[in-house]
């Protein structure tokens, strides 16, 4: 074993075990507290480190004190809150996820949404593994298209890039017997893929969960209807996503809470007081931020005074 000043651990096959109070703790690598510890012990912080033993207390302090379990019911805020939404905790965790500022997020949204039988109806479809939450606490899916990027069932609405398309809740319709019917259809990687079909584009679209409507009985809990919605990229390689992709990154995360902080405090931000703490980030990289999250504008101009770009976040949805 090895001795980290009061840390005495040994690293094993896939778990570390952690020497406490003369009783070894072996914690594998599919426990809610694994990579935590890691880090807590890389970090040479053995308060923390025992802290994190227990997984309760662990998932306790990741979440900020706001998630706590009782028994077999777990809690955010004081609210019991489905088992759907504590899978995607799990999900996050069993990643590699120690930031869970995303997940947090992601749950007050879905609590926010104005309709119980929308939540409701939802927690099938968000519980799937490939149905991710960005670190702005929205949501990605899947939409197939025509080769033209169009929709599939009207040919009105245009899929690129970049597209962006609202409509009135209330004109979405909110039967789970209809299947297809009026509102923004989302689906999971198998059900777009089938839609896409081999002639057609599977596309990655976000959504905020406060917009979902309705989810359809009829296909199994693999599509729902929104109000809103952002298509992202083309899925290329038609794979499922996964959170080691780029844009579920924490230091791309760690960045946008920094810009939109000292925007919060000051109005703006610039360029070289952002570079001060996160170094060689150019300007592409701060605008990528802004269009991997559909509900913030990042607006930037050149301030000749000072020779130096100034940057403000504005919150749209």
């Amino acid at each position: 074993m090895k001795n980290n000043n009061e840390i005495i651990f040994a690293y094993g096959d896939n778990s570390i075990t952690i020497l406490h109070k003369g009783k070894p703790n072996v914690i594998t690598s599919d426990r809610a507290n694994y990579r935590s510890i890691l880090d807590a012990v890389k970090a040479n912080d053995a308060e923390l480190t025992y802290e994190l033993l227990d997984e309760v207390t662990a998932i306790k302090t990741m979440t900020e004190g706001r998630v706590t379990i009782t028994g077999n019911k777990v809690f955010f805020d004081d609210q019991e809150i489905n088992g759907a939404i504590v899978s995607k905790l799990t999900h996050m965790l069993e990643s590699g996820f120690t930031n869970l500022t995303g997940w947090m997020k992601f749950t007050e949204k879905l609590l926010s949404n104005p309709s119980m039988k929308s939540r409701e109806q939802s927690y099938p479809f968000i519980a799937r593994t490939d149905i991710l939450i960005t670190p702005e606490g929205n949501c990605r899916g899947y939409k197939g298209v025509r080769d033209d990027y169009k929709d599939r069932y009207t040919g009105n609405f245009d899929n690129s890039p970049g597209a962006k398309h609202k409509m009135s809740r209330r004109d979405v319709d909110d039967d789970v017997n209809h299947g297809c019917s009026y509102g923004f259809h989302i689906g999971s990687h198998k059900y777009a893929d089938n839609w896409g079909g081999s002639d057609g584009k599977l596309m990655i679209v976000e959504f905020n969960p406060k917009n979902i409507v309705s989810v359809p009985s009829c296909s199994n809990y693999e599509k729902l209807r929104v109000c809103k919605y952002k298509v992202i990229e083309e899925c290329t390689d038609r794979q499922v996503l996964q959170y080691t992709s780029g844009s579920y990154n924490d230091n791309d995360h760690d960045l946008f809470e920094f810009i939109y902080d000292q925007v919060n405090a000051n109005e703006t931000v610039s360029l070289t007081h952002i570079q001060e703490q996160f170094p060689d980030t150019s300007m592409a990289d701060v605008i990528s931020l802004g269009e991997s999250r559909p509900e913030y504008r990042i607006s930037h101009q050149f301030n000749d005074d000072y020779m130096d770009y100034d940057i403000s976040v504005e919150y749209t949805d």
